[in-house]
């Protein structure tokens, strides 16, 4: 009978485990990205906040780029002429 209480014992502690983990995922994920600390790394969304700064980043050297070209005196390049500049170099 002992061994019989200790198996329940075990296996009600492992089912108690897994829904208090299913149910801490499930909030984060329910929170989204508000500042969470708590299981926090999601690949997707990482990948797409990092798209997000690299454009920001193009966007801002593009300005600065056209900005050197204006203080030369030169027409402002497009995104386009810029990337292609980038390339050829």
């Amino acid at each position: 009978m002992l061994p019989l209480a200790i198996g329940t014992l075990g296996l009600g502690l492992t089912v108690v485990v897994i829904i208090v983990v299913l149910t801490a995922i499930g909030i984060v994920r329910a929170r989204g990205n508000k500042n969470s600390t708590f299981l926090e790394w999601d690949p997707i969304d990482r990948t797409a906040w990092r798209r997000e700064v690299d454009d920001a980043d193009v966007v801002h050297m593009l300005a600065e780029h056209n900005q050197r070209r204006a203080e030369r005196g030169l027409d402002p390049q497009t995104m386009e002429e810029y990337v292609e500049q980038l390339r050829r170099r």
